[in-house]
């Protein structure tokens, strides 16, 4: 029976209604005791409350939906456990997974030669990307084979999933690390103006022993 009551959406639920009409005994619309003469006592509480609500406000838009935060935050999280999750969101997800995935200082810190910038040689300290674009997530991203069923998506398509990205702000396009692109910075509250490296010390606490660093100046020589 919960089967019925919501669609793929999650965003509708539906009233069960159980009569014993059929072909030869219908169901009464039109008639003065038929379906339109009592739609009122079929909506019930529903109109006995928009009366109210109309009664303290006779006109402009009402507020139909749940009356408090937490009963709306409620309902959402229901909703979510039904509805179908687009491609932009699910592509989404796998650029956040590239996005936060740590590797060591040795591997990253990199200058325009692709060599290790020296004092980096034997850093295992976890790093993360600082700064992001879409053309950089799309590169990296589109061969692998978790991406294989997006990859022909294109760039404006891509450009959303990177958008839903969370703990990233957008300052816009910029020339930044010798690419005018249209940066995203991780964090919040960045000014447009953000200059920073591309890769800093993970914000989170370091897995199998690893330490972080007790410099958070990092000398990017991509800028």
């Amino acid at each position: 029976m919960t089967d019925i009551l919501h669609d793929p959406t999650g965003n509708r639920r539906f009233w069960i209604w159980v009569d014993d009409h059929d072909e030869d005994n219908p169901i009464d619309i039109d008639g003065p005791d038929g379906f339109k003469a009592n739609l009122d006592a079929l909506y019930g509480e529903a109109v006995d409350e928009y009366l109210k609500l109309r009664k303290k406000q006779p006109y402009g838009d009402l507020h139909l939906d749940l009356q408090t935060k937490k009963a709306r935050q409620q309902r959402d999280a229901m909703a979510d456990q039904f509805r179908s999750r687009s491609a932009v969101e699910e592509m989404a997800d796998l650029i956040q997974e590239w996005a936060d995935e740590a590797f060591p200082a040795s591997v990253v810190m990199l200058d325009k030669d692709g060599l290790t910038i020296p004092g980096y040689e034997d850093d295992e300290t976890p790093m993360v990307r600082n700064m992001i674009h879409t053309s950089m997530a799309l590169d990296q991203l589109k061969m692998t084979p978790a991406f294989a069923a997006y990859r022909s998506a294109d760039r404006r398509t891509f450009g959303k999933a990177v958008a839903l990205l969370k703990g990233w702000t957008d300052i816009g396009e910029k020339r930044r690390h010798g690419e005018k692109k249209v940066w995203l910075v991780r964090g919040e509250g960045h000014p447009d103006d953000y200059l920073g490296p591309l890769w800093v010390p993970a914000p989170w606490p370091a897995e199998d022993g690893d330490g972080g660093t007790d410099d958070p100046e990092i000398d990017d020589l991509l800028a």
